[in-house]
């Protein structure tokens, strides 16, 4: 939080850093007006926005103003580059459809962060980014049917379920479809919307939690 103020992210900065984040934006008090990649877009209180540090972009505030970022490495977020980059400097609506669901679970991560572990800690970022993953796949419409918002929430359901009992070697299709109230069909066909597998994604992380470990 801060007085008003425009932040400017230069050609110069970007060559000067490492690492490209993503950086998602959560407005509490204030109004935003944000540029890139061509376009222009504004932001109040409730809604939120992308950028990508790996390019230019501006963000002005002409009051006093509150919000809440998030940066995340750009490696870990699994979606296309073109997918990402037509949602940059975009508003999105924190109180209807697929991105309230991402609103809400964001402003609850930055409510209780500064209390949990690592180990927790770490599976809410993972539930995050497969909602932000989630987000973008459905604005580039990767996502068919209806009922994407509900499937988006029954695949986070699934996967922090999942995350909770990695180390169960009973672990399986039919074991996390009983505990869902769901059939392994329907469990397999939501998975493979984001190109994988049950077993696979079970498989990537447990390699992942191994290598971590």
């Amino acid at each position: 939080q801060a007085g008003p103020q425009t932040v400017t992210r230069s050609r110069h900065l970007i060559t000067g850093d490492d690492q490209e984040f993503i950086i998602l934006t959560l407005q509490e008090r204030g109004t935003a007006m944000k540029e890139q990649d061509g376009r222009q877009c504004v932001i109040r209180p409730g809604q939120f926005s992308l950028s990508d540090s790996s390019r230019a972009f501006r963000k002005t505030l002409h009051e006093r103003f509150a919000f809440t970022s998030f940066h995340f490495p750009r490696e870990v977020l699994s979606v296309r580059p073109e997918d990402l980059r037509s949602l940059t400097a975009t508003t999105f609506s924190g109180s209807e459809g697929s991105s309230a669901v991402l609103a809400q679970y964001f402003a609850g991560l930055a409510r209780v962060a500064g209390d949990v572990d690592d180990a927790v800690g770490r599976q809410l970022a993972v539930t995050a980014l497969d909602l932000l993953a989630l987000l973008i796949d459905e604005r580039g419409g990767r996502l068919s049917g209806p009922p994407s918002t509900t499937t988006a929430a029954t695949l986070v359901r699934v996967k922090d379920h999942i995350m909770r009992n990695l180390g169960d070697p009973d672990l399986s299709p039919r074991t996390i479809a009983a505990v869902h109230f769901m059939s392994v069909r329907y469990l397999h066909k939501i998975f493979e919307q984001e190109g994988t597998t049950v077993a696979g994604w079970i498989r990537a992380q447990r390699l992942e939690r191994c290598r971590r470990d």
